[in-house]
């Protein structure tokens, strides 16, 4: 069985939230203790989560914020539960915003043979969220030091990575 967090650097963690460490949230600690969640997995997540969390010696309620770096099902699927969970709002680009509150995802890129498998299959949903802040390409985010959002769309209209500042992107 996969380990309920892994640490990756000092005050980041990543939660697995499938079996295989196919899926995966980021738990980024502050120095005052406040967690930020970044991707939530897909819908049925929470107890990973809460597993991830308490591995790392943290508790729902210490989760101050979460940030979905786009809206697909398998980072936005466990956002309304993890939302719920911790009571903490949902934070992503303005670009998939309407998609997050929707609780649908955007078109897939036909131009890769997966997305076509897929868009064939059906097209996911999930618990559609209220979302507390949009992000807009440039903003810094007050976690781990500071995080650049970095607008990259292509992937989802408002996919937006977020990286330390520190690191130059």
């Amino acid at each position: 069985m996969a380990e309920a967090a892994v640490r990756l650097a000092d005050g980041v963690w990543r939660i697995p939230t499938v079996h295989w460490d196919l899926v995966n949230s980021f738990a980024l600690v502050d120095q005052d203790g406040s967690v930020t969640l970044v991707d939530c997995g897909l819908k049925g997540s929470a107890p990973r989560l809460e597993a991830g969390l308490a591995a790392i010696g943290k508790a729902p309620q210490d989760v101050t914020r979460i940030v979905l770096t786009h809206a697909h099902h398998d980072h936005a699927g466990g956002a309304a539960a993890a939302s719920q969970l911790t009571g903490s709002p949902i934070t992503v680009h303005e670009g998939d915003a309407v998609f997050a509150r929707a609780g649908t995802t955007p078109g897939l890129d036909r131009s890769v043979p997966m997305a076509r498998l897929l868009t064939r299959l059906r097209t996911p949903t999930f618990t559609p969220v209220e979302v507390g802040e949009a992000l807009t390409d440039g903003q810094l985010l007050p976690v781990a030091g500071g995080l650049l959002v970095v607008h990259t769309p292509g992937h989802t209209p408002g996919t937006c990575p977020c990286c330390t500042s520190r690191a130059g992107c």
